[in-house]
């Protein structure tokens, strides 16, 4: 396997150019990097306390990925890992996650915090806007996750409300109808 900083091998049985697969690699280097950061996030959201802290991995709201859906006694958090790279696409996105995923919590009163977690590095929370003024997104350093989690005053959820999300949201309660098409003009089909 070549190293990242080497050339693509060339071998005599390829069909296409190197330019045919140059912007595709572009992206699979950028989403194993992505799944490797929100790997090392994942890890540290395990020590929170599982019958406090719920998180939901890669769900998508609005066509938006969404790395990590937490929900705590002190609020609910859409969280996404990074090495340092963040953009404001990054911002305008959680944010947009951020008002949709609220507006699905009927009743609940306060906002969700978007957040981009700079993993190994030591920075204090801090918000953040899109140029078009869309945000507060927090950007902050791992080792102020677990602080910065519970700064906030927010209504959150209770051990209880965990567990009915963990229970009624869990994919085994999912019971897909089987269909089964019958080809026209097969017996017992439709002609």
């Amino acid at each position: 396997m070549d190293a990242p900083h080497d050339q693509p091998a060339h071998l005599a049985a390829r069909r296409n150019p190197d330019e045919t697969f140059d912007e595709l690699c572009t992206h699979l280097v950028w989403h194993g990097r992505t799944r490797l950061v929100n790997d090392t996030l994942q890890a540290r959201l395990r020590t929170l306390d599982e019958s406090s802290w719920h998180y939901v991995r890669d769900f998508s709201i609005g066509s938006v990925p969404i790395p990590f859906m937490l929900f705590g006694p002190s609020g609910v958090f859409l969280l996404q890992g990074s090495r340092g790279y963040w953009s404001v696409r990054d911002i305008d996105d959680m944010c947009r996650a951020a008002d949709t995923l609220r507006g699905a919590l009927e009743g609940y009163p306060d906002p969700v915090h978007p957040a981009i977690v700079m993993l190994d590095e030591d920075i204090e929370p801090r918000q953040h806007f899109a140029g078009g003024g869309e945000g507060p997104c927090w950007l902050l350093g791992e080792q102020m996750l677990h602080p910065w989690l519970c700064s906030f005053r927010d209504r959150g959820l209770s051990r209880a409300d965990i567990a009915y999300l963990g229970a009624w949201g869990s994919p085994a309660r999912s019971c897909e109808p089987r269909r089964l098409f019958i080809p026209v003009n097969e017996s017992d089909g439709l002609s």
